[in-house]
């Protein structure tokens, strides 16, 4: 049967300089910041990233689920602050929030969305 292949998603690992200058420009990126991850790849990039970008080793992890949050554990020897519950938009915000509601000295003053 005749097919046409298309690239439907790709998975590149690291970050530009681009990037790591604009993370670099964020004032007092710390505890109180959060980064999302979605995949073991992205784990593996913020481990990297945390060597060469002030504070970002203090911002706090949203995980997108258990595959993800365990390559937390093994590739940082971490946890996840706050993990969806399923795999979406929806979740993952709600485990954002939940851990604010419950650690309000770190609770982030906007999160997008209604």
């Amino acid at each position: 049967v005749p097919f046409e292949g298309i690239v439907t998603y790709n998975t590149l690992e690291g970050a530009s300089e681009e990037t790591l200058a604009q993370l670099r420009a964020i004032e007092g990126l710390g505890a109180q910041d959060w980064v999302g991850l979605f995949s073991p790849s992205g784990v593996r990039t913020l481990a990297a990233l945390r060597e060469g970008v002030p504070g970002f080793a203090l911002v706090r992890k949203a995980s997108i689920g258990r595959t993800t949050s365990t390559a937390i554990e093994s590739e940082l020897g971490e946890v996840a602050e706050a993990v969806a519950d399923k795999p979406n938009a929806e979740k993952f915000l709600e485990a954002i929030r939940q851990h604010d509601a419950v650690s309000p000295s770190h609770r982030t003053s906007e999160y997008g969305g209604s």
